[in-house]
C-alpha cells in the first residue's frame, strides 16, 4: 500500500527538504531546473527492493493520476492535495476517467473492471471478464461518446462493450445515500456486457496483444504484438478485422498522432520507430537506444509542434522533436534513479512533470518523487548556489554556461572573511586551525592580502555572532535571516527602542527602552525573560548603549544622563533551558531573574540637566577607554571590576551626535550637529580632517572589497543620496587606481629600456623585435593599461584587467557598452570603440546589431512592462549602424519588444525606418498595424507573445470569457490588427457565444440590428447553419436554440440574399425551406432516434429511405400507444411524404402478426390523394385481407371489406372487385 507523503512543496525549499541541489538541464538558449512537487511513500510493512510498476496520466479538469502497483492516487493540478487514494486486490493494469470527471474505471491484473466514485472513493461495481488460462489482462479502457458505454480491450485479443451503466444513479447514491450497497447492486445489475470481437479462436500467452490504440480520424482500432492488427470503427455493429500487417519486431507501446498521420511505437529492442497510418510501414527510426517509456507532448513554440518526452535506462529524460528526433534538452542528474514519463502532459509555462524513483542498492524501494522541470534563469541558479556556499559546483555550472566567474570569486572571499569575523573565542581552539589554513591557502591562490587572516588568528575580542539584519522602527524590533527568506523574531516594547545588542552566544537580545528599562529577550522563542527599570529622576534619561563584557558575561549599560551600570549574575544558560524546555514558565524565569545584581559604576554629573545629556558613547577596545560626548568629549578608563574614573575632558565647539572609533587607524569618525563628518585623532583628541560633504544624516564604517580591505564610510544624506567614501580622505569610492599606477610604472620601465642599449640588458635584436619578446609584451601591456585608463578617466568605465584581456573581444565590447551611460555612447564610439573594433577585426554593424538583440532579450516582454529602460541607449546605438538593411532589421526587433503604447523615442525610430527605401519597410508597417492588437491583449492581461493567425479564434474566445462591455469592439480591433482576412470571426464567435450561453434574445437583437452590415449577418448565419448541422447530428440540446435563431432572422436574410450565388448555398435555396428541413432532421433524431441530413430529406428516393428507417424503429412498438395517426402524420411531415405513402410503406415493412393492429388505421385513411395512390393502397389492402384471414375474427374481415367498398365507390373504380376476395 502506497500513500501520498508530502505535496504542495515550495521549489525554493528543495535543498532543505531533500538535502540535494536542484537538478538541471540546458540547451543552446535555456536552462531547466527540477523541483519536487509531491512524494509518495510505501507502508513500512510492505517495503522491498523490487522495482514498482508505475504509470501515470494527466487528465484535464481532474488532475494527475499515478498508479504504483495496486495503488492509484489522483492529485489536484496544483499538487496542493490529493483527490483520492484507492487500492485494488491486484496490480492495476490500466485506468481511465469518464467524460464527466466523476468516475474512475480501473482494470486489475485478474481481468476485473472496477468503477470508483472519485468524490467519495466508493467502488460502485466490479465485473470479472473471462480468463480461461489465467494469463489475460485488461490493456485499455475507452469511453464511447454516443451512449456512455465503455469498451474494454484485453491482452488475449478480446473487446467487450459495457452498456447501460447508469452513472447518474451511481453518483446520486454515493453523494446522497453514502454509497448504500443494496442500491448500488440494484443499479449495477442492469449493466450488460457484450463480446464484440475476438482476435484469436484460442489464444496462447505468446500470442497476447502487448498494446492497443484508437485512431479517431477514420475510426480504426489497432492491436499490436509481432503483427499490427487493424480493425474497423467502434460502431454498434460487430467489429471486424480490416488488415493484418506482420512485423519483424514486437511493439510494446504505441501512440497515434492523427494530424501527422503517423504512429509512434516503442519496440522490444527499446527503440522508437514511426509508422505511417496510410501504408502501415516504418518510415523513420530513432537512433536512441534503451528507451523505457515515452509520451507525446506539444512544444511551447508558436506552432505548438509535437515533441516526444522519453525516459531511458541510462537513466535519462530527453525531450526530442518529431518527426526528426532531435534532442531539445536532456536530464541525467541521478545515476541511481529510474525515470517515468506522464502521459498527456503538455509542456506548459511552468514546465513538464515526470516521476523519479531512487534505485541505489543501499536503499529500499519505498519512495516515489513527482517532479517538475521548469525553465529558469542561469543567474538565479548561480546566485542560489553561492548563497548556500556551493562554490565548486557554482564554478562548474558557470564554466558550462559561460557565465562570469568573477562573481563566484567575490562571493567566496566574502564568505571566508565573514566566517573569520564571526568566530568567537578567547584562545584559538584546535578545531579552527583547518579553517585558518584553508583561508590562508585560498588567499595565496588568489594573490590576496593575508594580513586579515593573521589578525583573525590572534584576535582576542568577542564579537557578536552572525545573527542577521536587525532593524528597529519605533517600538518594534525585527531580525531577518541573512538570506532575507524569513524573519527570526519580531518584538515590540511599551516604549520606543533606543538601542539593542545581542549576547555573544547569539541566543539573547538586550533592548533599551525610552523609559530607561533594560529588557532581555530569548531570540528563538520571543519570550521576554526579564525587565529591569533604571533610575530616571526627571524622566528625561534614556539608554544610549549596551556592551557585553567578556570575562563573566556581565552587561554594561550607558545612559544619556552620564550613568554607567553593570548587570551581573545573568544566568543566560538557565534562561535558555526554561524557554526551550519549559515553554518559558514565568515562575521559573522570575526565580532566576531575582539573582541578577545591578551595580552603579559611574556618574558623570552629580545632578544632570537635560541640556547636559550625553548624545552618544563609544568604546575603544585598544587601550580600554570609554568615550562619552555632547559638546565635550569625556574620556574614561577601561571597563574593569574597579570603579570607572574620568581620564580627560576635552571641550569642543560642536555637538557630537554619533561616533565610531577605528582602532587600526587610531581615529574616531564623528557626526556633528552641523550634519558634517569629522575625524578625531585618538592620541591628541583633536580634529585632524573634515569632510566637505554637507547634509549627512547617518553613517557606518565598512571595509572595501579591494585586496587591502581598506576602510570606507557608507553615508546617507538629506539630498537624499547614499555615498561610499574612502577613509581618511573622504573621496567618493570608484575602486582602486591600479591601472593608472601600473601604467606609470610600465612607462617608466619602458623609458629605462629606451635609454639603455639592448645589449647592456642582455637582449638581442631578434628578441627585441619578435612578437613574444619582453619588450613587445611590455608595449602590449602599456597599450592595455592606456585603454583601461582612458575608459576610466574619460567615460568613468571601470574594467578589470582580466575582463579586458579575455579572448572573446565581442564580450569586451558588450561589457563596455553595459557600463556606458546613454549620453556617452556617441563619444565612446568616436573616442575609443571605433578604433578597438577596427584593431580586433570586428564589424561595427554586426556588433551593434548583436548587442541590441541581447539587450532586448534580457529585458522583460512587452506585455509585462509599462516602459523600457533600454530605450534611451538603443535610440543612440541604432543611428551608429551604417548598413540600411541591418539598421531597419534592428529597429524591427526594437518595435517587436517595445511596451505599448510606444514612447516618443520608439515612434521616432519607427518613423526613421518607414522613411528608409528598403524592402523591410513593409515589415515595419506591419509592426505599426499590430500595436492596436497588442494594446487589446495587454488590456485583457494576455501574457504571451502574439499568437499565429490560425489561433486567433482561441484568442477571441478568451476575450469573450472576460465578459467586458467592450469585448466585441476589442475583438474586432484585434482581428483587424492581426489578420484582416478574418474580419467576420469576432461577430461569428460572438453570436455563437451568446447562443451557447442561452442568451438567444440578445443574439436575435444583435442580428436584427439595422446598423449591422448585411455581409456580417450572412456570415454569422452561415456559421449558425454549420453549427446546427453538427449539433443536430450529435443530439445536442443547444440545437433548438440555433434553429430558433435562424427562424427569427430568416426574413432579413432572404432580403439580403436576393442574388443567388451558388446552388449549394443553403441561403440560395430558400432559408424558410432549409430551416424547416433542419427542424425535421432534429425532430427525427430526438423523437424517433433516426439520423438523417437536410440533403437526404431534399431528394426523392433518399427521403423514402429515411422514412423506412423511421418506420423500422417504430415497427417494434406497433402494439403500443406510440403508434397513432398523429405519430404517423408527424413522421410523414418530417420525411416530406404524404400520409398515405407512409401507410403504404408501414404495411409493406410490417410483419404479418401485426396486421390486426394495422387494420384500425386503414379505416381512417378516407382522404385519398390521387387515383394512383388509391389503387396502390387498395392493392396492398387486398393483399393484407387475403393474407390476414384468421378464424373466429369475422369483425376484422368485415372492417377490411367495408374499407375496400368505400374506397371503390368513392373513386369510380378502375377495376372489378370479385365477390370471392379470399
Amino acid at each position: 500500500m502506497w500513500h501520498s507523503d508530502y505535496c504542495g512543496l515550495d521549489p525554493d525549499d528543495e535543498t532543505s527538504n531533500f538535502n540535494k541541489t536542484r537538478a538541471f538541464a540546458f540547451n543552446d538558449s535555456s536552462v531547466f531546473e527540477s523541483h519536487t512537487l509531491a512524494t509518495i511513500k510505501k507502508a513500512p510493512e510492505n517495503v522491498s527492493t523490487l522495482e514498482p510498476q508505475i504509470f501515470s496520466q494527466f487528465i484535464p479538469d481532474v488532475g494527475l493520476t499515478i498508479v504504483i502497483d495496486q495503488t492509484l492516487i489522483i492529485y489536484e493540478e496544483s499538487f496542493a492535495k490529493t483527490i483520492i487514494t484507492w487500492s485494488g486486490e491486484e496490480n492495476i493494469t490500466c485506468f481511465t476517467v469518464d467524460p464527466s470527471g466523476q468516475f474512475l474505471f480501473v482494470g486489475l491484473g485478474n481481468v476485473c473492471l472496477c468503477c470508483v466514485h472519485i468524490a467519495t472513493g466508493i467502488t460502485v461495481f466490479e465485473r470479472d471478464l473471462p480468463n480461461d488460462d489465467g494469463s489475460d489482462k485488461i490493456l485499455k479502457i475507452e469511453h464511447e461518446t454516443n451512449d456512455g458505454s465503455v469498451l474494454v480491450f484485453t491482452a488475449a485479443g478480446h473487446i467487450y462493450r459495457f452498456t447501460k451503466i447508469a452513472l447518474a444513479s451511481f453518483n446520486q447514491i454515493c453523494t446522497e445515500q453514502e454509497g448504500n450497497e443494496d442500491e448500488l447492486d440494484t443499479v449495477a445489475e442492469q449493466i450488460e456486457i457484450h463480446a464484440l470481437f475476438s482476435l484469436f479462436k484460442k489464444s496462447k500467452p505468446s500470442d497476447h496483444i502487448l498494446c492497443s490504440a484508437v485512431i479517431e480520424d477514420g475510426g480504426r482500432i489497432l492491436l499490436a504484438n509481432t503483427a499490427l492488427h487493424v480493425l474497423n470503427a467502434m460502431t454498434d455493429e460487430a467489429i471486424v478485422q480490416l488488415d493484418n500487417i506482420p512485423l519483424d519486431m514486437k511493439i510494446l507501446k504505441m501512440e497515434p498522432i492523427d494530424e501527422l498521420e503517423i504512429i509512434l511505437c516503442l519496440t522490444h529492442a527499446t527503440q522508437l520507430v514511426i509508422v505511417c497510418q496510410l501504408t502501415w510501414t516504418i518510415i523513420h527510426e530513432c537512433e536512441l537506444e534503451g528507451v523505457k517509456d515515452f509520451t507525446i507532448v506539444s512544444d511551447l513554440n508558436e506552432n505548438r509542434d509535437y515533441c516526444v518526452l522519453i525516459s531511458t535506462a541510462a537513466p535519462e529524460i530527453l525531450l526530442m522533436t518529431l518527426p526528426g528526433f532531435n534532442i531539445k534538452w536532456n536530464l541525467n542528474d541521478n545515476k541511481n534513479a529510474h525515470y517515468n514519463v506522464i502521459k498527456n502532459k503538455t509542456i506548459l509555462e511552468d514546465g513538464i512533470i515526470y516521476i523519479e524513483t531512487d534505485h541505489s542498492s543501499s536503499q529500499p524501494m519505498d519512495q516515489v518523487f513527482i517532479k517538475a522541470m521548469v525553465k529558469s534563469r542561469p543567474e538565479d541558479r548561480l546566485e542560489r548556489m553561492l548563497r548556500r556556499g556551493k562554490f565548486d559546483a557554482a564554478y562548474e555550472f558557470a564554466k558550462l554556461l559561460n557565465l562570469n566567474i568573477e562573481t563566484i570569486h567575490k562571493a567566496r572571499i566574502h564568505k571566508i572573511m565573514s566566517d573569520l569575523q564571526t568566530l568567537t573565542w578567547s584562545k584559538s581552539p584546535p578545531d579552527l586551525a583547518g579553517k585558518f589554513d584553508a583561508a590562508y591557502e585560498f588567499a595565496k591562490l588568489l594573490n590576496l592580502n593575508i594580513e586579515t587572516i593573521h589578525k583573525a588568528r590572534i584576535h582576542k575580542t568577542i564579537v557578536i555572532p552572525d545573527v542577521g539584519l536587525t532593524i528597529v522602527i519605533d517600538q518594534t524590533l525585527i531580525i531577518y535571516e541573512e538570506s532575507f527568506a524569513k524573519t527570526i523574531i519580531t518584538w515590540s516594547g511599551e516604549e520606543n527602542i533606543t538601542c539593542f545588542s545581542v549576547d555573544p552566544s547569539g541566543q539573547f537580545l538586550f533592548v533599551g527602552l525610552g523609559n530607561v528599562c533594560l529588557c532581555c529577550v530569548h531570540i528563538a522563542t520571543g519570550i521576554t525573560v526579564f525587565e529591569r527599570d533604571l533610575p530616571n529622576d526627571d524622566g528625561s534619561d534614556k539608554i544610549l548603549k549596551i556592551e557585553h563584557e567578556t570575562n563573566d558575561g556581565s552587561v554594561l549599560v550607558f545612559t544619556a544622563a552620564g550613568h554607567i551600570y553593570r548587570f551581573t549574575k545573568i544566568a543566560l544558560a538557565s534562561f535558555n533551558q526554561i524557554c526551550t524546555e519549559q515553554e518559558g514558565n514565568e515562575d521559573e524565569l522570575d526565580t532566576v531573574a531575582e539573582q541578577i545584581e545591578i551595580h552603579a559604576l559611574f556618574s558623570l554629573f552629580k545632578k544632570s540637566k537635560p541640556s547636559d545629556h550625553i548624545l552618544c558613547s563609544a568604546v575603544i577596545e585598544d587601550g580600554g577607554r570609554i568615550l562619552l560626548a555632547n559638546t565635550t568629549l569625556h574620556v574614561l578608563n577601561a571597563m574593569t571590576d574597579e570603579a570607572i574614573v574620568q581620564l580627560d575632558n576635552i571641550p569642543l565647539d560642536m555637538k557630537i551626535l554619533k561616533m565610531e572609533p577605528i582602532d587600526e587607524l587610531e581615529i574616531i569618525l564623528c557626526l556633528t550637529h552641523a550634519t558634517q563628518l569629522v575625524i578625531v585623532c585618538q592620541l591628541t583628541w583633536t580634529i585632524i580632517h573634515e569632510c566637505e560633504l554637507e547634509g549627512v544624516k547617518d553613517f557606518t564604517i565598512v571595509s572595501d572589497l579591494n585586496e587591502n580591505r581598506d576602510y570606507c564610510v557608507l553615508i546617507s544624506t538629506a539630498a537624499p543620496e547614499i555615498l561610499l567614501m574612502t577613509l581618511p580622505g573622504f573621496n567618493i569610492n570608484s575602486g582602486p587606481n591600479w591601472s593608472e599606477s601600473s601604467l606609470k610604472f610600465c612607462q617608466s620601465v619602458l623609458g629605462i629600456i629606451e635609454s639603455t642599449s639592448l645589449s647592456s640588458l642582455g637582449i638581442s635584436n631578434a628578441q627585441g623585435c619578435s612578437p613574444n619578446s619582453p619588450i613587445q609584451n611590455l608595449l602590449s601591456l602599456i597599450k592595455i593599461l592606456q585603454s583601461l585608463t582612458l575608459l576610466k578617466s574619460s567615460f568613468n568605465i571601470r574594467l578589470s584587467f582580466s575582463e579586458y584581456c579575455q579572448s572573446n573581444k565581442l564580450e569586451v565590447v558588450f561589457d563596455i557598452l553595459d557600463r556606458t551611460a546613454s549620453q556617452q555612447v556617441s563619444g565612446l564610439f568616436s573616442g575609443f570603440l571605433a578604433q578597438f573594433l577596427f584593431e580586433n577585426k570586428l564589424s561595427n554593424d554586426a556588433v551593434l546589431t548583436e548587442y541590441i538583440k541581447l539587450l532586448l532579450e534580457s529585458s522583460v516582454n512587452w506585455w509585462y512592462a509599462e516602459d523600457a529602460a533600454w530605450e534611451d541607449k538603443i535610440s543612440v546605438l541604432i543611428p551608429l549602424i551604417l548598413n540600411t538593411e541591418e539598421r531597419v532589421q534592428a529597429i524591427l526587433c526594437v518595435l517587436r519588444r517595445s511596451p505599448v503604447p510606444w514612447s516618443p523615442v520608439i515612434l521616432a525610430l519607427g518613423e526613421s525606418a518607414l522613411k528608409a527605401s528598403h524592402q523591410l519597410v513593409s515589415a515595419v508597417q506591419t509592426e505599426y498595424n499590430l500595436v492596436p492588437g497588442k494594446l487589446i491583449l495587454k488590456k485583457y492581461g494576455f501574457k504571451q507573445d502574439l499568437p499565429p493567425k490560425h489561433h486567433l479564434s482561441r484568442l477571441i474566445r478568451f476575450i469573450y470569457k472576460q465578459k467586458k462591455p467592450s469585448m466585441l469592439q476589442d475583438a474586432v480591433q484585434l482581428v483587424q490588427s492581426l489578420d484582416s482576412n478574418k474580419n467576420y470571426d469576432p461577430y461569428e464567435l460572438y453570436v455563437s457565444n451568446l447562443i451557447d450561453g442561452s442568451r438567444t434574445d440578445e443574439a436575435v437583437n444583435f442580428l436584427d440590428d439595422p446598423a449591422l452590415h448585411p455581409d456580417i449577418v450572412k456570415a454569422c448565419c452561415k456559421v449558425i447553419i454549420a453549427r446546427t448541422h453538427l449539433l443536430v447530428r450529435s443530439q445536442d440540446k443547444r440545437a433548438e436554440n440555433y434553429v430558433n435563431i435562424l427562424e427569427s432572422v430568416k426574413q432579413r436574410l432572404e432580403n439580403i440574399n436576393t442574388r443567388k450565388t451558388s446552388p449549394t448555398d443553403p441561403l440560395a435555396k430558400g432559408l424558410d425551406t432549409y430551416v424547416q428541413k433542419v427542424k425535421h432532421v432534429y425532430m427525427l433524431r430526438r423523437d424517433f432516434n433516426t439520423g438523417s441530413s437536410v440533403s437526404e430529406l431534399s431528394y426523392p428516393g433518399k427521403r423514402e429511405s429515411v422514412l423506412r428507417s423511421v418506420l423500422n424503429e417504430l415497427n417494434q412498438t406497433i402494439n403500443t400507444e406510440a403508434l397513432s395517426e398523429v405519430t404517423l402524420k408527424k413522421i410523414a411531415s418530417c420525411c416530406g411524404v404524404t400520409y398515405e405513402e407512409t401507410l403504404i410503406t408501414l404495411i409493406q415493412i410490417t410483419s404479418h402478426q401485426y396486421y390486426g393492429k394495422l387494420s384500425q388505421f386503414l379505416l381512417d385513411a378516407h382522404n385519398i390523394g390521387s387515383e394512383h395512390i388509391a389503387c396502390k393502397l387498395l392493392g396492398v389492402t387486398s393483399f393484407l385481407l387475403c393474407y390476414y384471414n384468421p378464424k373466429n375474427k369475422v369483425n376484422t374481415q368485415e372492417c377490411l371489406l367495408y374499407f375496400l367498398q368505400q374506397s371503390l365507390l368513392g373513386w369510380k373504380p378502375v377495376f372489378e372487385v370479385k365477390s370471392d376476395l379470399d
